[in-house]
């Protein structure tokens, strides 16, 4: 471990931090998130139609990579240095700014937005050059990500110059799509950088509490929004949903809990942030329509909660078959059997007559997170023989 300054550059990649876990720094700015995951939801929850739930999308992919960017970096250059403490709090207050925004988004005024995530996206953009300045070994990487980002700069000034609500949308999809397009240039160039300077491919146990932590933030989410919504009043619809988001966690906790992941290429980490993306993005469609089913039992709400809890099990299943070497074949097997036939009824359950759709979501969930909880326990107790 080097000796740190009280202003040095970034750690360099080849200065590995074993062990490394969440810092006081890294809690700080995913707090920051529980007002942005707010207003992201909020903004659907009351009046939920397709445009709406693309900008809902849309905004989403902005925000969510933008988080993962800052993990990244935190993860592979961040230290204890007061320039990283003072990069990561900048961070901290430009993103809280975008947040103010977040709901002129969605009625449709998107210029105040992209000059906040301009300001933001200029601070993203010399850190990760920076890391390219002080490291020569990781250049081409750090700035082949950069020029990403300098793109990314380009486009949302093409829509503080032409502000027109179409092409301003146009934007911050065009963003998303080079954001995501940088990750498959960077296969090569990571798998070379990592065979000659000798790097092992790894997930550290620090990025895995991040992800972990930003779903708990999530449901946490779903929790404040409930409460919300039932306005003072007790009643049977509450504590359904109040289940629901229980069960919700403990299918997530079983199935991410004792990882031991296969990265033996830079793709296998893609992988990763992939999957936990589209997991996120499904806990967030989750929280949705939960909420939603609060206010009123309706055909779009019911298919939009089923579907949310099929695509989320089917991900959390993929990303264990794929990525996780301690879910054996015989788990593969029985996970495989009681995910199928609780999603058959949860389809099933889309005709049943109004009243009786959540009770049976609910008992469905109950007995698929107990069989879960079952088999984790099992496995504790096969791990410590």
């Amino acid at each position: 471990m080097r000796n740190l300054s009280w202003w040095t550059g970034p750690r360099a990649i080849t200065q590995e931090v074993r062990d490394r876990r969440i810092s006081w720094l890294e809690l700080l700015s995913d707090l920051v998130y529980v007002t942005i995951i707010h207003q992201l939801t909020s903004g659907v929850i009351a009046t939920l139609t397709w445009p709406r739930f693309g900008i809902f999308t849309l905004l989403f992919l902005v925000i969510f990579r933008n988080w993962v960017s800052m993990v990244q970096y935190f993860d592979r250059h961040g230290d204890e240095s007061l320039r990283t403490m003072f990069f990561t709090l900048a961070h901290v207050i430009a993103i809280t700014v975008v947040a103010i925004f977040i709901p002129a988004v969605y009625a449709g005024h998107l210029t105040a937005f992209l000059v906040a995530y301009l300001v933001n996206q200029f601070l993203l953009t010399y850190i990760w050059l920076s890391t390219g300045i002080y490291d020569r070994g990781h250049r081409r990487a750090a700035w082949t990500y950069n020029i990403a980002h300098d793109l990314g700069l380009v486009v949302i000034a093409v829509g503080l110059f032409w502000p027109k609500p179409v092409i301003q949308y146009g934007v911050l999809i065009a963003w998303v799509l080079i954001d995501m397009l940088t990750d498959l240039f960077m296969v090569p160039i990571e798998d070379q950088e990592h065979r000659v300077r000798h790097l092992d491919y790894e997930i550290s146990d620090s990025v895995i509490e991040r992800y972990g932590q930003f779903t708990m933030i999530i449901l946490g989410e779903a929790f404040a929004t409930l409460v919300e919504l039932a306005e003072g009043h007790f009643s049977m619809a509450f504590f359904l949903s109040l289940v629901d988001i229980l069960c919700i966690w403990g299918i997530y906790y079983t199935s991410m809990g004792n990882l031991r992941l296969v990265i033996s290429h830079y793709v296998d980490t893609l992988k990763y942030a992939y999957y936990n993306l589209l997991i996120v993005f499904s806990l967030f469609i989750h929280v949705l329509f939960v909420s939603r089913l609060l206010e009123g039992d309706t055909a779009i709400n019911r298919l939009g909660l089923s579907l949310s809890i099929l695509m989320l099990i089917a991900l959390l299943y993929g990303f264990n078959v794929f990525l996780n070497q301690n879910f054996s074949a015989n788990l593969a097997r029985a996970f495989g059997w009681t995910d199928g036939i609780a999603l058959m009824i949860l389809l099933l359950a889309l005709l049943l007559p109004v009243g009786w759709y959540m009770p049976v979501v609910i008992v469905t969930l109950l007995v698929l997170t107990s069989t879960k909880l079952m088999w984790q326990e099992r496995r504790r107790e096969q791990g410590s023989n």
